[in-house]
């Protein structure tokens, strides 16, 4: 009898194993069509809008060169167009900016402390009363 309930627990965990591994699959097929349909959606999206894409990426790499502090100055490069000449241009240029950048990293900071200060020293009496 022993055997029987053994086996009938067994059985149930079998079960439910075969049930998670199915629902895991199920749910990887469902990820991986996810990510393709992603993949020809944003395939579309930079047909369409090459131009925006070109334009993030210049700002994401102004933004993370602003935020480096190496002493050497970041190169801002474009790729034109192919009707353009389809050259590599330097679009900006911050090699005079180096000399500053501490004094001006911290007087973005002092305004940012100052505006945030501010405010929270404004809306302290409706945080304490609420």
């Amino acid at each position: 009898m022993s055997e029987s309930i053994n086996d009938c627990f067994e059985s149930i965990g079998n079960w439910f194993s075969k049930k998670d591994e199915d629902e895991r699959q199920e749910s990887n097929d469902k990820a991986s069509e996810m990510n393709n349909t992603a993949s020809q959606v944003n395939g579309l999206i930079d047909d369409k809008f090459s131009a925006f894409y070109s334009l993030k990426d210049f700002l994401v790499e102004f933004w993370n060169a602003i935020q480096d502090s190496d002493d050497t100055p970041p190169d801002f490069n474009i790729v034109l167009p192919e009707f353009c000449g389809g050259k590599t241009v330097n679009v900006l240029d911050l090699s005079f900016y180096n000399n500053y950048r501490d004094y001006i990293h911290g007087i973005i900071a002092g305004i940012c402390y100052f505006v945030y200060i501010r405010k929270i020293y404004i809306k302290i009496p409706n945080i304490i009363h609420d």
